[in-house]
């Protein structure tokens, strides 16, 4: 399977010169051309295409630091924009949990099996747990 910078340098190559080429596309279809102004437009189109194709994916940041850091950080926002009492006490409770229960780990780590754990101990969890001592054993998946 060809390059797809490849397919675009020929393409640019062809498109400049004018002359006579072939470029073989990935898939196996092939574009001659004999350098006639149609196909010369047809060429810079393809290598417009061609280009698009070819350019990396944007890089994506990924969260850094650790999740109760970045807690704190959230939580510091949160206050600043004077969120009720009680919102906030839900919020750290809530946060604080889910970093109990998953581990204070890297964000990047964060997985989708992190959720699944913390929401299969909020399925079972009492509403009240944050204000009352309870003894009801919880049993997590590893």
């Amino acid at each position: 399977m060809a390059d797809p910078k490849d397919l675009l340098q020929t393409a640019l190559a062809g498109a400049r010169s004018g002359r006579d080429y072939t470029l073989e596309l990935p898939n196996g279809v092939k574009i001659t051309t004999d350098g006639s102004e149609v196909d010369y437009i047809k060429a810079k189109e393809l290598a417009v295409e061609l280009s698009a194709m070819a350019a990396p994916p944007a890089p994506t940041s990924l969260p850094s630091g650790l999740l109760s850091g970045r807690v704190q950080t959230f939580l510091s926002q949160m206050k600043a924009k004077d969120r009720s009492a009680t919102n906030l006490l839900d919020t750290t409770f809530t946060l604080n949990l889910f970093v109990a229960l998953i581990g204070d780990k890297e964000l990047s780590a964060v997985n989708t099996d992190d959720l699944d754990t913390f929401l299969d101990a909020l399925a079972v969890w009492p509403s009240n747990a944050g204000s009352t001592p309870f003894s009801r054993t919880v049993e997590l998946r590893p």
